[in-house]
């Protein structure tokens, strides 16, 4: 079974809550689990982000630490992915 895993803070409570409940059907239409770790605050979450270890596939977080991330490497474009693939639209990714 594939697992993505989702890296979120406390204050991203209410949005990580609607993504554990859409899982489920993400895993039905997919047979992907999302794996969601909750850290207590943004600085936590960073600081593992930070170190390079990639224990996660994606990370719900503030705009304001895309230019961190991206400077790192960590972020990964994904328009070429989204374009070649025909079944997919830009509304699917954001």
């Amino acid at each position: 079974m594939q697992t993505y895993r989702l890296y979120t803070w406390q204050d991203r409570l209410p949005i990580a809550a609607i993504l554990e409940q859409s899982s489920t059907r993400f895993y039905n239409v997919t047979g992907i689990l999302v794996a969601i770790t909750m850290f207590a605050n943004q600085a936590d979450m960073m600081k593992e982000a930070e170190q390079g270890t990639r224990t996660f596939d994606m990370l719900l977080l503030d705009p304001v630490n895309f230019v961190t991330l991206a400077s790192m490497g960590t972020l990964q474009d994904l328009t070429a992915l989204v374009t070649a693939d025909n079944t997919l639209q830009w509304e699917d990714v954001q």
